[in-house]
């Protein structure tokens, strides 16, 4: 599944491609989760909830030679 993130890299719109799959270790999750909606499903993928009860999807990747989480939107 594919989806649009905005502002955080270079202030244009990138196609990110969300895994389907809980495949990324412990280390770099800490604080995020996995949620399987079923294979292909659009909100298939990783989550975080912010102290005020947020529920943001998220995504592990590579962008300038850096590890990143970025917020989908």
């Amino acid at each position: 599944m594919a989806t649009q993130e905005y502002g955080t890299l270079d202030n244009e719109f990138t196609q990110i491609f969300r895994r389907q799959q809980d495949d990324l270790p412990a280390h770099i999750t800490k604080d995020a989760y996995f949620e399987d909606q079923r294979l292909e499903h659009p909100n298939t993928g990783y989550y975080f909830d912010t102290p005020e009860g947020e529920h943001i999807p998220i995504e592990f990747i590579q962008a300038n030679n850096t590890y990143l989480w970025v917020r989908l939107y």
